[in-house]
């Protein structure tokens, strides 16, 4: 085989290995075991239901992952369900906006860091119970994962689900 085939054949793999891998919603569910020790009041017990999710962007393939509405939607609702909050009819709403998501342009080392704003109205009094901005870094290695498309989508995926277990944690302090 000749040396100009051999590197055009390199070239195409190392191509394929850098498109954009899609997010997975499985990875972003906050259900460890550290969050069953948060302890939140009664009146939120089975009692939050998402409303929306907005801001998201669909993956673009030759350039990154991303984490889309429905995505982050479900992801969201089965670590509310994880920790008892969750409910499809409730008379506390959960608004989201995903504000940004900033990805590095190359490296050894990927963070991705999510912008996400929370607020969860209660419905009878349409007060506002909870309102915050969260913002979280999470960072893969080259040796956790050697193609940056992968390191990509794992920091993506770590930092939406380091996302959710924050914005529980302050949800948890706040009512203590």
């Amino acid at each position: 085989m000749s040396d100009l085939l051999l590197s055009a054949l390199l070239i195409a793999l190392l191509g394929l290995g850098a498109c954009a891998q899609h997010t997975r919603t499985g990875q972003m569910v906050s259900a460890s075991t550290e969050l069953s020790s948060l302890q939140f009041p009664d009146e939120l017990q089975g009692n939050i239901e998402v409303r929306y999710v907005s801001g998201a962007q669909e993956d673009n393939p030759l350039w990154h992952s991303e984490v889309n509405n429905q995505q982050f939607s479900d992801a969201l609702k089965r670590s509310l369900a994880a920790v008892k909050l969750g409910s499809e009819e409730a008379n506390y709403e959960l608004d989201i906006e995903l504000l940004r998501i900033d990805y590095p342009v190359l490296g050894f080392n990927t963070t991705v860091s999510t912008h996400i704003h929370y607020r969860l109205l209660n419905k009878q009094t349409e007060e506002t119970y909870f309102e915050q901005k969260v913002v979280s870094p999470y960072t893969v290695t080259q040796d956790e994962a050697f193609l940056a498309a992968e390191r990509l989508r794992l920091a993506t995926e770590g930092s939406a689900k380091t996302n959710i277990k924050v914005f529980l944690r302050r949800l948890a302090q706040k009512t203590a």
